[in-house]
């Protein structure tokens, strides 16, 4: 899928993380990623769309193993809900601030779901996404190594953060 512009990278994205879902469930798919893009965070690619869609490790379609456009009306409603997301107010998000998803029935309800809110299910149409919000994280309560851990990336508190806190080791007394 290499070097594309952001009118294809996004709707591709949307279309295969969730060309099984129905209309609700890309639109908020969708809004997941442009709002990991507004939170501007380098774990998940910075500010840009395109960079958070081609983050590595964030969407299977970007790591590295082509896969198949094989329905063109769905690319196309993708599109069309790209567009339309990325024309609205921030005020408009119906997933509130969401910037995690996952498909329980595929994926169960992987560790790092342990450190997300979970704000919605997509509607009874659209089955498969549950949409989360990270929690954040107090480093207040954590040791020093393990706080000097957490600022140095991110991404272990949000996958780990909630593990940490539940074991009391790590907790600076």
């Amino acid at each position: 899928m290499g070097n594309q512009s952001y009118s294809d990278v996004f709707p591709q994205t949307l279309y295969h993380e969730a060309r099984g879902e129905g209309e609700t469930g890309i639109e908020w798919v969708a809004w997941v990623i442009r709002n990991r893009a507004a939170k501007n965070q380098s774990y998940w690619g910075g500010s840009s769309i395109d960079d958070v869609c081609r983050h590595p490790g964030q969407f299977e379609c970007w790591d590295g193993r082509p896969t198949p456009i094989d329905e063109p009306d769905k690319l196309e409603q993708c599109q069309r809900i790209a567009r339309e997301v990325m024309s609205k107010d921030a005020s408009e998000d119906p997933t509130g601030g969401a910037d995690h998803y996952n498909n329980p029935d595929k994926e169960g309800y992987p560790s790092w779901t342990n450190n997300c809110d979970r704000l919605a299910k997509s509607s009874s149409n659209d089955k498969k996404h549950i949409i989360n919000e990270t929690k954040p994280i107090s480093l207040d309560n954590l040791s020093p190594t393990i706080r000097k851990i957490f600022c140095k990336n991110p991404l272990y508190a949000l996958h780990f953060g909630s593990q940490l806190s539940q074991d009391k080791k790590y907790l600076a007394q």
